[in-house]
């Protein structure tokens, strides 16, 4: 069952100011979404002004494939996603979500799914016809998203990552942006 987000929801492009929210919201999100996936004492030392540094080199070098967009309601800033060119082949000629984050109160409200449409059509409007994210296999959780929004996990194209000392397994998903009725809204 798909959810529906807020009716006061709006999603628009990052701004320089936003970038402390987008920070925070990323350390808090990491915090809660790997609670059970890494270790405690490594979440709790993520520092949102290390962040905010890494943000700032990301828009310094922002191609024109490349979106941030900041998602708020009428309680204040709830997510945001980060978009553009897939950064690894074969994917290059993909859309990448390169990271799509909420805060916990927002989860399972619609806010996820807005934000992915709003990056789709960022990635049709670039002639895109498929995107895809990474996702650690065991963030169950995320992969029922992504596959509510209609991704499909390819478990046989995984990629390793170490965090906190620990080797996990990315997986990707792919989803097919190609409008099957182009005279649908």
């Amino acid at each position: 069952m798909s959810s529906v987000a807020p009716v006061d929801l709006h999603i628009a492009p990052a701004t320089a100011d936003d970038l402390p929210t987008i920070a925070e919201i990323h350390v808090r999100s990491w915090q809660a979404a790997y609670r059970e996936l890494l270790p405690a004492a490594y979440l709790a030392g993520l520092d949102i002004a290390d962040r905010l540094a890494r943000w700032r080199m990301v828009v310094d070098r922002h191609g024109p494939d490349d979106a941030l967009m900041i998602a708020t309601t009428a309680v204040g800033p709830v997510g945001f996603v980060s978009a553009g060119r897939g950064r690894q082949a074969p994917r290059t000629d993909q859309g990448e979500i390169h990271a799509i984050y909420l805060v916990e109160n927002a989860w399972g409200l619609g806010v996820g799914r807005a934000l992915f449409e709003v990056c789709a059509r960022h990635f049709r409007d670039r002639g895109f016809a498929l995107a895809h994210l990474w996702v650690l296999a065991d963030n169950a959780r995320a992969i029922r998203a992504y596959r509510a929004w209609g991704g499909t996990l390819v478990t046989d194209d995984a990629i390793e990552t170490t965090i906190a000392g620990r080797t996990l397994r990315e997986f990707a998903v792919e989803f097919d942006l190609v409008d099957p009725d182009p005279t649908a809204s």
